[in-house]
């Protein structure tokens, strides 16, 4: 409502968020990190941050909010792998897909596993999200994915 969160997602090479002001004159640093993508849930804003590189693969969602007057990241959950992207599903479950694995998280932090490892696990990279009655669309290389929460069924969409 007074400014603008601004994130800085620059891979192996860090990350940046920032605060700056409506009228561009006021900024500060919130955090060195990863941010991926933000998303509101109950009217309270959340991120998804974190790093798939090489071997290595972690992340967390985190909960973005004023202390003091001043914007800070506090981790909300710990998540197995890397996030690429979030929605939030009918019954306000965080969806999320990382690196290897597509997760639903429900209000009390409970993660449950959808697909234990996605095809996406080798190069496929998902970078995008949507979910529209219950069916999931995953973007990355090559073609779509898509999951239906109610009845489980995957299909791969390749192009023409």
């Amino acid at each position: 409502d007074d400014g603008y969160l601004i994130a800085f997602f620059r891979g192996e090479f860090g990350g940046l968020l920032y605060w700056i002001s409506k009228d561009k004159k006021t900024k500060y640093k919130v955090a060195n990190s990863l941010i991926a993508q933000f998303i509101m849930l109950s009217g309270k804003l959340y991120a998804i941050e974190g790093l798939s590189h090489g071997l290595s693969s972690s992340g967390s969602i985190v909960a973005l909010e004023k202390e003091n007057n001043k914007w800070v990241v506090n981790e909300y959950l710990k998540l197995p792998s890397a996030p690429t992207a979030v929605q939030v599903d009918s019954k306000n479950n965080f969806i999320v897909v990382t690196s290897a694995s597509l997760l639903s998280i429900d209000q009390n932090k409970v993660i449950t596993s959808l697909i234990p490892k996605g095809i996406w696990d080798i190069y496929l990279y998902p970078s995008s999200m949507v979910i529209q009655n219950d069916v999931i669309f995953i973007g990355m290389r090559k073609g779509i994915f898509k999951y239906n929460l109610l009845t489980k069924e995957e299909e791969w969409l390749l192009p023409y």
